[in-house]
């Protein structure tokens, strides 16, 4: 009975120092057939050649050169036409400002002589009012003035004016249909009366003192410069008979002026 044992199975048994019997491989013609052997094969030298590679070398070709024309100077820019020299002009007047109107300028209205209210003395300061005229005769506060003429009283009335030393009264009447329009004269109003306070009452009062289209509403709540004297816009007596509800902001117009 013969062991079939590979490489390995001999390698364990000789390590553990089993012995086991190996069949020997049969003896041909006294010659012991032994597994072919490989025989590493050499490989043949490769002949290494030598092949002297000559570098090439490139002759470089030169372009035909091209002969260039001179170049021709640039051409002169053409010279712009001279204007001629501008003769200075005047500036033109500056436009007046939106709602602005011209000082001066002629109006349909003019200024009544103005009235001194209360019996005062004629001495210059205290009050100058001015308003569109509501009274038919001399007398602003006259009975035949209407509603409008005792309202105009009661209002002065509370600002304490019937007590001061002096308060004028100017009313504005439209001109009649055949009368050229004129500058008012307020410069020489203020010049004669010298008042320190007016009290412009109405639109139309405010339009033709200040010069402005402004509406009433806008020139209301400030104090103004009529000629260097202070000046305050309120609404006048027509209008708050008609707008009872504006009573008060007129009151406070009429504070403002009293300083």
């Amino acid at each position: 009975m013969s062991l079939n044992l590979d490489a390995r199975q001999r390698a364990m048994l000789d390590e553990m120092h089993i012995p086991y019997w190996w069949p020997e491989p049969p003896v041909v013609g006294e010659l012991l057939v032994r597994a072919p052997e490989q025989t590493p094969v050499q490989a043949p030298a490769h002949t290494q050649v030598h092949t002297q590679v000559q570098p090439s070398v490139q002759t470089p070709t030169q372009a035909p050169q091209r002969m260039s024309a001179p170049a021709a100077p640039p051409a002169a820019a053409p010279q712009a036409p001279v204007a001629p020299p501008q003769v200075a002009r005047p500036a033109p007047a500056p436009a007046p400002a939106p709602g602005r109107v011209v000082a001066g300028a002629a109006s349909t209205w003019r200024l009544l002589p103005p009235q001194a209210l209360y019996a005062s003395p004629a001495a210059p300061g205290g009050w100058l009012v001015v308003t569109e005229a509501i009274w038919p005769g001399d007398d602003p506060l006259a009975e035949d003035g209407g509603p409008a003429a005792r309202l105009l009283d009661n209002m002065l009335r509370a600002m304490g004016l019937h007590k001061a030393p002096q308060v004028w009264a100017a009313g504005l009447a439209r001109r009649g249909a055949d009368e050229a329009a004129e500058p008012l004269g307020w410069a020489e109003l203020l010049q004669a009366r010298q008042p320190q306070r007016v009290l412009l009452m109405g639109r139309t009062a405010a339009r033709e003192a200040l010069g402005t289209d402004e509406p009433l509403g806008r020139l209301r709540g400030r104090v103004h410069d009529l000629h260097g004297v202070p000046a305050v816009v309120t609404y006048d007596a027509p209008y708050l008979l008609r707008a009872q509800t504006d009573k008060a902001r007129a009151w406070a117009d009429l504070c403002l002026a009293l300083g």
